[in-house]
């Protein structure tokens, strides 16, 4: 009996290699990342497309058909960026929407997860138990997402030149998400004929005000056929002199500091703003540093709730075998929430002004811009004081428009202006993370702006502007009292 069980061992061992052996590229793909420019270099785009499809087998069976892998966008450095794409299930002819997160170096599968992907995590998930549930107000079905580990460095997204490999100035960035967006259009030609929408929130304003400026001078060169329908941005950063000064403004109106404090800040600030890039580069400074010399206090994504976000779950979600099977993403790739490392090398560009571009940007697409009214981190009047420092061929009458509040029956959502295809809105009761605090608002404001360029009131909503007509009427009866009262004997 003995001798038979060893036998019968022996046979399964040896079939199992030899199955192995004849699947031994399947096997091999199984650990390796899922690289898609050399097949695209053979014009191999079809095998591309379904070596690219998700392996449903690992994941929840709510989870629908997406596409994910990698595509090379420095073959000099080795630099290839992560993508998870999800179709839109239901509309064919749904437009493309790209998402990325911010940080500078948070994976974008953190929105995915945590805003608006049609997966998000389990309300009892842990780091060390990290399940997810089907989202209800998800953004796929009304667009198609792609989700970009962005830059270089974080996410799945990693370089074969290590640290050179980390693209962190502008230009590089920009130039490595202009590369993944054509290779994606190669993958997926029939988005070409569609609407594409590039955005996302906090540092990633960045990054999309300059890839959209970069997109729109290669269109007029007539170097790309890639047609730009416009961009969102909720709570960016991209104008630190204009911003900054409002973020103290606004802790200190919320009672957060003290008048002197305050007061002292600003002096501090002023101080700083006549250090020249050179002088702050060649500083021991981090941008930690920056970001708590900024704020002056720690930064709340939603200064009501305080809610603590999930990066350690996610980070170990997406390091599980069964993710990165499904995913392509390689079993040996570390996946990185945040890269701190990365993040320090954006010190100097975080300083930079994206204000001149975002005019161009303003001038020629639909652009909406969104945050909380409960942010600390990007308050609305950080993000006020650059668009009415930002010149363009509209910006008086954005200066001038009032705020129209969005309610249903006595429910206030928001409040926006619309001038032109700029739609501007602040969602009443979210923070930071706008699309995870009020999804299906979020979602509204997407749907609206993409259909009819800025929030389109219907049914039982409401929208009224500010009683400023009847503080003038007031105004102008205390005026003529006042004449007439000089007048009288």
């Amino acid at each position: 009996m003995l001798n038979r069980a060893i036998l019968l061992f022996i046979f399964w061992i040896f079939l199992f290699l030899n199955s192995c052996d004849g699947l031994r590229e399947a096997c091999d793909q199984m650990d390796k990342p899922l690289m898609l420019t050399p097949l695209l270099d053979k014009n191999e785009t079809g095998k591309a497309r379904n070596l690219s499809l998700v392996d449903k087998s690992f994941l929840a069976d709510f989870v629908p058909q997406s596409h994910a892998g990698f595509f090379t966008v420095d073959r000099n450095l080795g630099s290839h960026m992560f993508f998870w794409f999800f179709p839109s299930p239901t509309n064919t002819s749904a437009p493309l929407v790209l998402w990325l997160n911010g940080g500078p170096s948070i994976s974008s599968m953190f929105g995915l997860f945590h805003e608006n992907g049609p997966m998000e995590l389990d309300e009892g998930a842990t780091k060390d138990r990290p399940r997810y549930r089907k989202r209800n107000q998800t953004w796929v079905g009304p667009f198609s997402m792609l989700y970009v580990d962005n830059p270089v460095g974080s996410g799945f997204s990693y370089s074969e030149r290590e640290d050179k490999g980390n693209r962190t100035m502008e230009e590089r960035v920009t130039q490595n998400l202009f590369s993944l967006l054509e290779q994606f259009l190669i993958l997926f030609p029939e988005y070409k004929n569609l609407e594409i929408y590039i955005g996302g929130q906090s540092y990633a304003g960045m990054y999309i005000i300059s890839l959209a400026h970069y997109i729109h001078t290669q269109a007029k060169l007539g170097m790309t056929d890639m047609e730009l329908a416009g961009i969102y941005l909720g709570g960016p950063s991209y104008d630190v002199e204009a911003q900054a000064p409002m973020i103290s403004e606004f802790n200190y109106h919320i009672g957060l500091v003290n008048y002197k404090t305050y007061t002292e800040h600003k002096h501090v600030m002023r101080a700083f703003s006549k250090y020249s890039l050179k002088d702050i580069a060649e500083s021991a400074i981090l941008m930690d540093d920056i970001y708590r010399f900024i704020s002056l206090v720690p930064p709340y994504d939603n200064f009501a709730t305080q809610e603590l976000q999930p990066f350690e779950i996610i980070s170990a979600l997406m390091n599980t075998l069964d993710m990165k099977r499904a995913i392509h993403a390689g079993l040996y790739n570390k996946f990185l929430i945040y890269n701190y490392k990365v993040k320090n090398k954006f010190m100097v560009d975080s300083l930079i002004s994206r204000r001149e571009k975002l005019a161009v940007c303003l001038n020629n697409y639909k652009v909406l811009i969104y945050n909380g009214d409960l942010d600390s981190v990007i308050p609305s009047a950080s993000i006020e004081a650059s668009l009415l420092k930002t010149k363009w061929k509209l910006q008086r009458k954005y200066n001038e428009t009032s705020r129209v509040m969005w309610t249903i029956g006595k429910k206030k959502l928001g409040s926006y202006s619309k001038v032109s295809r700029f739609c501007r809105v602040i969602v009443i009761g979210a923070g930071h993370q706008t699309p995870h605090d009020k999804p299906e608002t979020m979602l509204r404001v997407m749907e609206d702006f993409v259909t009819h360029g800025c929030i389109r009131v219907r049914g039982s909503e409401k929208a009224s502007i500010p009683r400023l007509k009847r503080v003038q009427a007031v105004a102008n009866k205390l005026k003529l009292g006042r004449m007439t009262h000089v007048k009288s004997p």
